[in-house]
Formats: C-alpha cells, structure tokens, sequence
C-alpha cells in the first residue's frame, strides 16, 4: 500500500532580499534552502501517494525535515507528549528568592507595591536553608540547583542573600553539585561592595532594568521625588570599571511602556550604552520588555497593546541589529525553554516562608502552594494542593487559541500564567521576538553571509 503524507502544520518560508528562499519547520527545527518549484512540489503532493509529483531525492528531503508527514500522523500529540516530558525531565532544581516584597522605587506599573513590607525574618532563613540543603540533597549531579534573587529590591535584604547564598554554597560543595545564583535588581543599590558579596555566592548573571531612556526611566522610575537613571549607570560603570563583571552574565532590561519612547529613543539610548563600551562582548546584552499589566495594576493608560509592542520590537531590531540582544543571542529560532512555574524542580520562596509556582504570585495568597516546612521537620516535604495540580497539568496544546497555532512547537503557548488566567484582551502573548523576526534576523545575520560566501568559493573553484 502506497504511503499518503500531507503538508506538516508547522512549515514556514523565508524569502530573502537576494531571492533566496529557506524552509523552516518549527517541530525539526530543520531549516532548508529551496527554490520556488519546491514549494509548488510540496504543495501539490498534499494527500497524494508516495512519489507523486515530486523527484525522489526531493521527497526525501522533506521527510527527513518533516516538512512532509504521514497523512495520519497527530502532531500536536507530539508537542503534547514533548511537554509532559521536559516538566519532569531532571533539570536543575530552579529556585527563586524574594527576600523582601519592599522596594525602593515606586513604579506605577508593578504589581507589588508594599514599601513596608517585611524582610525575611531570621526563623524564615533558617527554614529556606533547610529546604534548599534538603533539595540539594536530590539534586541532579551534572546540572544543579539555580538560585534566583528576586523582590521587591533584593538588594535591601543583602545580609539575607548573604546567608543563605554562603550556607547553600558550602553544602552543594560538600555534595559535590553545581551550584549558581542570578540577581534581579533595580540597579540603584549595585555598588561595588555589594557586587562583591553577591560573586562571593557563585554569580553568573546579573539584570539591571532601565524604563527607557533618561527622561522617562526618572519619570517612571522614581526613588522618591529623584529620579534614577544618573544613578544606576554610574553604579554599573563603577563596577566594570573593577573588573566585578568578569566571568558573569550581565543584562539589561529595557522596559516599553506607554510614553516610554518611540523606536529612535530606544535606539538612541543602546547606542549611548555602546560608546561607554558597554555590549562590546558576549556576555553584555540587553532587550526590549514589554510591561504587561499583571494583576491588573495601574492605570491602564501605561501600557502599550501587544500589537504595537510587536511593531515596536521588530523596528528596533531592525535599526539596532542582532548583536547583543538577549533574546536573540543564538539567532536560530528554537522551541522555547519551559517556564519553571509548570516544571516540576521549579518554586518561589517568598519572605514569609510561602511558597508559590509564579513570581508574580508573591503577596497573593490565591497563588500560594503551601509553606516552608520547619527546619527540624523529620519527614519529606510534599507539595500537593489545587493550585500547584493547575500549574502541573497546563499544556499548551490543550488550550483552544493555541492547540491550533502554527506556532505552538517554538512559543509552547508563551506565559503559563496569561494563558491560565486568560488576561490578554489586546491578543496572544507568545513571546517577543515572533518566528517570523527569528527566521529573518537568522537568515540576515548568518545564513544570508554563510550562502553567499559558500557559492563565492563555489565559483572561483569552478
């Protein structure tokens, strides 16, 4: 009996300037270089018999590919089955700290907006480094435990981030596991002496967060009736000036807001980082971050619509090209890493010892999976309530907007949490930049250069 195949859902073509065109396939990953005939062979096989229409070296390539399947082949099963898969898969333990809700900023955006919330209290840090020297106990020997610092500002609960990186250090040590720590900061308390202690706790990445350039980050970014800009690219300054930003991944995050700036500000803003020499390596980045209104927090007057945010991040990249940017630091585009929140080694630790799947949770008890067990308690902890099963069975293939998107194999439904709670009113958020950005900005910076040289070679030798 002859073999019937059909076009696979996830099939997407790159026209390039020169004319060349390139095929895609989100669930292979594999790209191919085709002429226009290609794709009319491709077409016109759909629900035909093995080798109708097409050459057979053709045919094979498409089905290596996967740009061909068989007729009765489920490929959202597949994606289905490949998330189930990689929530239980044994990937580092990925922990994230919020020391203190407090912070010394007042954004109007955030969602946490307690400046006199508490900082973890003394029988709270004792309970956290229990907990995480029992993980590490079951810890992956080759991958680890991750340990992110997060708030608030963490940065106003540095003896507690002292502690408890030191205490976590010395017994992943003794066990022989890898173990690292990220820090998202405000920038505005990152001085030197500070960055010291934080390398002192295995650091290999650092975020500071900028809302734009000068005159709307000290609008949005206040600390008082002062402004901050002046303040937090001094402080990184200094400490790249001593050498505190060897061997650690640094970022910036460049908010996009309603008011913000337009796509010049923006450039104007990486190009003035540049001169100060900053994003001159591989481990300097920065990106564009759409703020998104979590919990329905602030006026909805600040934020820009998914749309025009999508506009936005495409022009820019367009101007400032693929060098540096974060979400663009492999080019090729490939399925997205699993938000930790629907993994099964993923927690938040918040500063009372709660315990949630999400960040954005933190200070919402609706979001709470339960808490930290006592430092002495003499039976595995076990986390197993309602919310932490609607967290642990959310699979994008599931979801009706998604299940049926050609782009499920790369984006896997973007944030879990917009997904579950069902707060994008103005369109998907699957992620920024879209397939087609990645597929471009790939061809642009590597294939479109690799091609040209190739047949260049091709030529002389001929």
């Amino acid at each position: 009996m002859q073999q019937h195949y059909r076009l696979s859902d996830y099939n997407f073509a790159t026209h390039t300037a020169s004319g060349r065109i390139f095929l895609f396939n989100g669930l292979s990953q594999a790209m191919l270089r085709v002429r226009e005939e290609h794709l009319v062979q491709l077409r016109s096989i759909e629900g035909e018999p093995t080798g109708a229409a097409m050459p057979e070296e053709s045919l094979e390539r498409f089905l290596t590919g996967r740009y061909l399947i068989p007729a009765d082949e489920d490929e959202r099963a597949r994606v289905r089955q490949s998330y189930e898969s990689r929530r239980y898969e044994p990937a580092s333990l990925s922990i994230t700290i919020a020391p203190t809700l407090r912070c010394n900023l007042s954004c109007p955006y955030c969602f946490e907006s307690n400046d006199r919330a508490p900082v973890m209290s003394d029988e709270v840090l004792g309970r956290t480094i229990s907990f995480l020297q029992s993980a590490l106990q079951g810890a992956n020997s080759s991958t680890g435990l991750m340990l992110c610092w997060f708030g608030g500002e963490p940065l106003l609960a540095t003896p507690v981030i002292e502690k408890i990186n030191r205490e976590t250090r010395t017994a992943a040590e003794d066990l022989g596991i890898p173990f690292v720590t990220h820090v998202i900061t405000n920038g505005v308390l990152l001085t030197p002496e500070r960055m010291r202690l934080l390398r002192k706790g295995n650091l290999a990445f650092i975020q500071v967060t900028l809302d734009g350039p000068r005159a709307a980050h000290d609008r949005l970014r206040r600390r008082g009736r002062a402004g901050t800009f002046d303040r937090i690219i001094a402080n990184v300054e200094q400490i790249r000036a001593k050498g505190l930003l060897e061997g650690v991944r640094f970022a910036v995050r460049m908010n996009v807001s309603k008011g913000s700036g337009g796509v010049d500000d923006y450039v104007a803003l990486v190009e003035e980082l540049r001169a100060r020499g900053w994003f001159t390596n591989s481990e300097e980045l920065y990106d564009f971050a759409h703020v998104e209104r979590y919990k329905f927090s602030g006026s909805a007057d600040l934020y820009l619509p998914s749309a025009e945010y999508r506009i936005f991040a495409s022009r820019a990249r367009d101007r400032l090209g693929c060098a540096n940017l974060a979400s663009d630091a492999s080019h090729y585009p490939g399925i997205s890493s699993l938000c930790t929140a629907v993994t099964k080694n993923g927690l938040c630790i918040g500063p009372l010892g709660e315990l949630v799947k999400c960040w954005v949770h933190f200070g919402d008890s609706s979001g709470t999976i339960g808490h930290l067990p006592p430092a002495d308690a003499d039976r595995p902890f076990q986390i197993w309530n309602q919310e932490w099963l609607r967290w642990m069975s959310f699979n994008p293939a599931d979801h009706p907007e998604c299940s049926t998107c050609e782009r499920l194999p790369l984006c896997l439904g973007g944030c879990p949490l917009r997904r579950r709670l069902g707060v994008e009113a103005d369109g998907p958020s699957c992620g920024v930049p879209p397939l087609e950005s990645s597929l471009r900005d790939f061809v642009t910076c590597e294939l479109e250069e690799e091609v040209t040289r190739f047949e260049r070679v091709q030529a002389t030798v001929a």
